[in-house]
């Protein structure tokens, strides 16, 4: 998913909270120039809010998804690069 795409299936979230953590009402929130609104859009992710909660949600879902004795391992070059089974077979360039 796009880094912002997520925000427009979330609106009454993000409404939700910019009001608790940026004091704006939605109207405001929108009112901003695209990049400061953005900006912090994608900062509120980091605060315990309705958002927090939802992204927590859904890796607590792909985890059980996970078939048993499945290792999973952080789609980032350095967890890939470290990892035993994936550092000889993965090119992460």
């Amino acid at each position: 998913m796009s880094q912002v795409a997520w925000i427009l299936d979330h609106p009454r979230d993000l409404a939700a909270d910019f009001r608790a953590f940026y004091h704006l009402g939605w109207r405001e929130a929108v009112a901003l120039p695209a990049p400061e609104f953005l900006g912090l859009a994608y900062r509120v992710t980091v605060f315990p809010g309705v958002l927090a909660a939802r992204i927590a949600e859904r890796e607590r879902a792909e985890r059980r998804n996970v078939r048993p004795g499945a290792r999973l391992v952080e789609s980032t070059r350095g967890a890939i690069a470290t990892d035993p089974l994936l550092r000889d077979v993965v090119d992460i360039g």
